[in-house]
Order: structure tokens, then sequence, then C-alpha cells
């Protein structure tokens, strides 16, 4: 099978689990023998363009901008995959398309400027409920209005009728409640495929319960993720590491727990190494967001998922045994949980690398999204 993968890279200074989910999707289709190419722009490498802030604006309102039509037409694929067009792609190619496509819904950017349905510590579908001045008011891309009006543009037409989502033959998500959600929004749900993500790891196993204990959360540290909400209320003598980067990182420091350390952004390969020395991953994020790779890369090693309430960790861990579940930020509650983890001990770990292997590895991943790809193809053979 003949594969495109389309996607604008983020800036890469930034960790980003929608890039990596790309890389790692490229190559394990490419070690099953399909033959993938990766048709690509990069946020890093457009913005340094003086005009960059005025030609995103426009290819995210208007669809305007570059086309992969060119590769595709050279490359000649049996179907193409769209995982993200924002802010560097246009959307118009997709009418002049004439390879089946899949589309891979990473984010709520299609119907939240935001891109998470989350504001002021709350979940927020004003925009997808009609009120599509909302993002505009409320600043919610960047904190400017400026910023968020190309957003508001883009998103002031149904669900149903965005350029990708009409042109789409599927659109994948990685679990049931993201499918609900755009159920909930307008779209029909036979045009929607649930194939949840994976991570290759290097672990062979779960590893054992460490000697000492020490928990670890990681994210980009901003409002939504919960990281400094985490820090106020962590029970003290439970040290934990908090990895990542982002705009509140002075003022997670600042807070100055005797028992928390910053480590800064780690590379993906020396923070995945690390894992099984940890008790557990703390998942603090306040938002309904899709998987987060770094709770499954967790899972993989064996680790406990500690999460807040509503998190999409609840979703990779539902009905495992490897998930403890957080109602609110207070220091007795974080400490309950953690108590419970371990309590459960090496079971817990088990149950969590059994998680990853059922649902979360590469080869669960690869047997469910190739079957998505054979369904379109064949559907489209027969029309």
């Amino acid at each position: 099978m003949r594969i495109a993968l389309i996607h604008s890279f983020y800036d890469e200074r930034m960790a980003s689990g929608e890039n990596r989910a790309v890389e790692m999707q490229s190559e394990a289709l490419a070690r099953l023998g399909h033959e993938v190419v990766v048709i690509s722009r990069h946020t890093r490498a457009e913005s340094e363009h003086f005009a960059y802030p005025l030609r995103a604006a426009s290819r995210v309102a208007l669809g305007t901008g570059p086309s992969p039509l060119d590769h595709i037409a050279r490359f000649g694929p049996d179907i193409v995959h769209v995982h993200n067009l924002f802010p560097n792609i246009g959307t118009r190619w997709l009418r002049h398309c004439s390879a089946p496509v899949v589309a891979s819904i990473h984010n709520y950017r299609l119907v939240c400027a935001a891109g998470t349905l989350h504001r002021d510590g709350a979940t927020c579908t004003l925009c997808p409920d009609g009120d599509h001045l909302a993002s505009l008011r409320h600043r919610c891309y960047r904190s400017s209005a400026v910023a968020t009006l190309p957003l508001t543009i883009s998103a002031r037409r149904p669900l149903g009728e965005n350029p990708l989502v009409a042109r789409a033959a599927r659109l994948v998500v990685p679990t049931q409640r993201v499918a609900d959600t755009l159920t909930g929004f307008g779209v029909d749900s036979d045009h929607i495929e649930i194939c949840p993500y994976f991570v290759s790891t290097p672990h062979a196993a779960a590893a054992p319960m460490p000697r000492d204990e020490r928990w670890v959360a990681v994210g980009r540290l901003q409002p939504e993720k919960g990281l400094l909400d985490l820090v106020r209320s962590w029970p003290r003598g439970r040290p934990l590491d908090i990895v990542g980067e982002g705009d509140q990182f002075d003022v997670i420091a600042g807070v100055n727990h005797p028992d928390v350390r910053m480590l800064g952004q780690l590379a993906v390969d020396d923070l995945v190494g690390r894992l099984p020395a940890y008790t557990g991953l703390v998942f603090p994020s306040r938002w309904m967001g899709n998987e987060a790779t770094i709770v499954l890369d967790s899972l993989a090693a064996g680790l406990p998922i500690v999460y807040f309430t509503g998190s999409s960790a609840a979703d990779s861990t539902q009905g495992s045994g490897a998930g403890f579940e957080v109602a609110e930020f207070s220091e007795d509650s974080w400490r309950s949980a953690l108590d419970r983890v371990i309590d459960a001990g090496e079971g817990a770990r088990k149950a969590a690398r059994r998680r990853y292997e059922e649902r979360h590895s590469a080869s669960s991943w690869e047997r469910r999204m190739v079957g998505i790809y054979q369904g379109v193809i064949e559907g489209k053979a027969a029309r």
C-alpha cells in the first residue's frame, strides 16, 4: 500500500505528542512493508519568513496557502492520511485530491480556537454550540484577539461543513469520548473510526517497583495541564519531578515546594529511559484532550497513572487496574491516591504493562489502522 501522511509540524523546540505520533506511525507502517511518504511543513522554518503571521492567518481563515497536491501526484498514493494542517497548510487542495482521504483528529481545533474545549478551568463549548464570536471575546488563542480572529473565521461554519471533515472518508479518533464529542457537534457516527494511539518502547516488560518512592509529572507548563495546581497541592514528603517547559515554568518553580524538582525539557529517549525508576506518573491535566503519549509511555514501562477526573488518562486506563483517580486538587486527595498505588504494588505495574500491550502497542495500532485504510480504499473502488 502507498500511504501519504500530511502534517504541519509544530515548532520542534516545544514537545509535541502530535509530531511524535506522525513520526512513529510513519515508521510503523514502513516496517510493515508499506511505501510511506510524509508531506510536511514545519512551523519553525516557516516562521523565519518576515510575513509569516499574516500568511499563517490567511491560511487558517481562508484555507489558502501551500498545497501538497504536486507531492501527492508524484507519489501516487493509494490513500492520503491528513494529521494536521494548522497553521502551515491550506485546505482548498482537498477538493481536488483524487485519492481517498482519512483524517486524524488530534485536538478540537476545528471547533475551538484553543483546541482544547477548555477555558478558565472548565469545559467550554460556546463556539461549537453556536456562539461563534466567543473565542474572539475571550481571546482564546494565545490570549490575543488578533491571533484568535483567523480561527474564529475558520470555525464559523458547522463542523460537518469544514473542508477536511467534508472531504475525509473517515475521521480517525483515539477514544469513544472524542467520537461522542464529535457526534454531539453534528458529525455522523458512521463517519468516525476509533483507533487508540500507540507508542514504540524500549521496555520489554513492566519494571519492578523501585525501592525509593518518586513520582513524575510531564507536560507543557500551561494552565490547562494543571501542573501549577498540582505543585500547590502536592503532599509533603512525596518526591515529585516535573518535566517540561512552558509559560508557567517560573511560576511553578516559584512555589518552592521542598519535594518538587523542576527538570525542564528532556529529550524523548532520555525521558522514556528514566520512567521505570519512578513509582508512577501523575497526570493532573484539567481538559478532556486526546490520549497523551506520556501516559502510553508510562503504561509501557509499567507505571500506574494517577490522574485528575475527566482527563484523557481515564480513557487510556479505564478498567485496567492501572489508573487511580483524583477528584480535587488537595493534599489529602493526592496523598490518598499515591497510597493506593503503593498498596497495589506490583499488581498495578503489571496491569499497566498489560494495558499497553493490549491497546497501545504498535502491533495493535497497525491492525486497526491498516484495516481502516483498506475499508476506505475498497469503499471507493466499489463506487
